[in-house]
C-alpha cells in the first residue's frame, strides 16, 4: 500500500499581534485585530495539529512552536472499518434458517 504524502505547516505571513495581549478563550485567545480566534497548537501533537485544523471551517489563526512548522508531518493512522458483504445461496436466507421448506 502506498502511504500517504506527508503534510507541511507553513506561515507565509506571521502575525505580529502580541499573544499576551490578547483576551484567553477556551480554545486558545482572541485577536481584536483580526477578529479570529487564534489557536493555541504549541502544547499539541501532530496528530491533534492536524485533525484541529481539518475540523476548522475557513481560515485558521494558530500560535505555534518554531519546531513544529516547516517539516513533514504523516497522517495519523486511522483505522479503516472493514465492509463485508455476505452471500446467500437461494436455499438459505441471511440467518442460515432454509428460505424453502
Amino acid at each position: 500500500m502506498k502511504s500517504p504524502t506527508p503534510i507541511q505547516i507553513t506561515i507565509a505571513k506571521p502575525c505580529t499581534q502580541d499573544w499576551n495581549a490578547m483576551s484567553v478563550t477556551p480554545s486558545g485567545r482572541y485577536c481584536t485585530q483580526c477578529d479570529h480566534t487564534v489557536i493555541d497548537f504549541a502544547g499539541m501533537s501532530d496528530a491533534q495539529m492536524l485533525q484541529t485544523i481539518a475540523a476548522a471551517k475557513g481560515k485558521v489563526c494558530g500560535r505555534f512552536r518554531a519546531t513544529q512548522l516547516d517539516r513533514p508531518m504523516d497522517l495519523p493512522w486511522v483505522p479503516q472499518q472493514r465492509v463485508c458483504k455476505k452471500r446467500y445461496s437461494k436455499k438459505y436466507g441471511p440467518t442460515g434458517k432454509p428460505l424453502h421448506n
